[in-house]
């Protein structure tokens, strides 16, 4: 049997890392509930084959269970399910989104199309502000406390 590694992780590396595998856990989540979905069919075909959800349900939990052993692995804190949280967590996925469309990320698709930039960035920018006015008044509004 393997042994699992022990790191001790610098203060930046937890935070990245954890918040990272908070996000990687909301997708898990999200992914686990299509094979909940009542639309969903429950028919299996003969042999050793599984529905798509049926394996798509064993799948999410071997993933769970990964995500499990590496926040055990690297010290690091079992998640709690606040609003606090998941409000950080989804803003910090719409942050990390949103820059990702910005032209100077996007110019590694080929030059950037002529007024592309000016129309664009701005747009993008405004979305950002949005998040940052919804973090700054959860810090001081919520009823929690987030750090960023």
């Amino acid at each position: 049997m393997e042994k699992p590694c022990k790191f001790s992780l610098p203060d930046p590396y937890q935070r990245a890392i954890d918040s990272g595998l908070g996000n990687v856990e909301e997708l898990i989540e999200d992914l686990a509930g299509l094979a909940r979905s009542p639309g969903r069919s429950s028919s299996k075909p003969s042999g050793s084959d599984y529905s798509w959800a049926d394996r798509l349900a064993a799948e999410t939990r071997a993933m769970r269970r990964a995500v499990r052993d590496l926040r055990r692995d690297l010290a690091l804190p079992v998640p709690e399910r606040d609003a606090g949280r998941l409000l950080l967590s989804r803003c910090s996925k719409l942050w990390e989104l949103l820059n990702d469309l910005k032209t100077s990320r996007l110019r590694g698709y080929g030059p950037t199309p002529p007024g592309l930039a000016a129309y664009l960035d701005p747009r993008l920018d405004a979305l950002l502000a949005s998040l940052d006015r919804i973090l700054e008044s959860a810090q001081k509004n919520g009823p929690y406390i987030l750090v960023w």
